[in-house]
């Protein structure tokens, strides 16, 4: 029997490790990437500011939906057309929807059209910052901190003009800054 010294025997053994160390390596770069393909670096939750901002509007009792005063309910898809044209909407809508005396989390154009096209009103909350932030939005080039982004949505509703209803549009732009 040949006996093998000390140096060939080490040799020998390491190149067994060789196909070990490769295949530990790439089970630690699979872990590695799975890990990081689950861990979110970044939320993006403008949809949802907007959709909130916009259903916040619909569902606040002080706002510009109808309320029923003998119920004291209020009907979100119906908008109270003499609410609407209130020359105090805007204020009351600042108080239903308060972001804080300096607003500079969100802005938006409410407008209510009827159903033959016809204008009735349209509403301005924050209108310091909606013109502002209204021509950055123009401005498609400006992203990140300090650029804006906006949103307009449709709603189907219903106006209520004295003691009938008519079919109509409420048109919503929300903008909100980057931050």
């Amino acid at each position: 029997m040949i006996k093998m010294n000390k140096k060939g025997d080490i040799s020998f053994n390491t190149i067994l490790w060789v196909p070990k160390i490769i295949f530990a390596i790439i089970v630690l770069f699979t872990i590695v990437l799975l890990i990081r393909s689950f861990i979110v670096t970044e939320l993006d939750i403008f949809n949802a500011e907007a959709d909130i901002f916009v259903q916040r509007i619909l569902m606040s009792r002080n706002g510009i939906s109808y309320i029923d005063p003998d119920l004291d309910r209020t009907y979100p898809g119906i908008i109270d057309e003499n609410a609407f044209r209130s020359v105090d909407i805007d204020t009351i809508l600042n108080t239903s929807i308060y972001y804080g005396d300096t607003n500079k989390k969100i802005a938006a154009n409410i407008t209510l059209i009827r159903e033959n096209g016809e204008f009735v009103r349209s509403i301005i909350y924050n209108p310091d910052y909606f013109y502002r932030w209204k021509e950055l939005l123009r401005a498609h080039w400006v992203r990140g901190p300090g650029g804006v982004r906006g949103k307009t949505k449709d709603i189907q509703v219903l106006i209520k003009e004295q003691d009938r209803l008519k079919n109509g549009m409420l048109k919503v732009e929300v903008i909100i800054p980057n931050s």
